[in-house]
């Protein structure tokens, strides 16, 4: 069932993000050791560590545009699956079970932000204000796109 979809992308959302919230860390933590910067005295070194710290931030938006993505690709096979109005109830508890759970995840993610400190000593949610919007926001986001996917599931035409 397509809902089902939604759980999955939120798992892999959620996981994601932190991998980029750690990634973040460790090139704080590599930029600003003082041994470290020691130990590297190539200048080409360093302009290879500026290139990956500057995709780090760009995760930001990468991370915000993989998210539409995956839900318009999910809201596009869904036309692909023939379903039953019968099912219409079971999508409904399912929605319900998916933001209860939603919800969760953005409790867990916005604990992990605020619980971490960063090398920089500026707040991860001002670094990523994209991936902290999206998950401060998740239960919404997620139950909106819900019920347009309920409605191309169940809204199409039975021809054929």
């Amino acid at each position: 069932m397509s809902v089902l979809d939604l759980l999955v992308i939120m798992v892999w959302l959620f996981v994601f993000a932190i991998c980029i919230f750690v990634g973040f860390e460790i090139m704080n933590t590599l930029t600003g050791d003082a041994d470290m910067e020691a130990a590297i005295d190539d200048p080409q070194s360093w302009a290879h560590m500026d290139n990956t710290f500057g995709l780090v931030k760009a995760l930001d938006g990468i991370f915000v545009f993989v998210v539409f993505m995956l839900f318009l690709a999910v809201i596009l096979s869904a036309f692909y699956i023939k379903t039953h109005p019968a099912f219409f109830i079971i999508s409904i508890v399912l929605l319900l079970i998916i933001i209860t759970i939603s919800a969760s995840f953005s409790n867990a993610f916005g604990d992990f932000v605020n619980s971490t400190s960063t090398t920089t000593g500026v707040p991860m949610d001002t670094q990523y204000p994209g991936i902290y919007a999206i998950f401060s926001n998740l239960p919404t986001i997620l139950f909106i796109f819900s019920i347009i996917l309920i409605i191309v599931m169940y809204g199409k035409t039975q021809s054929g």
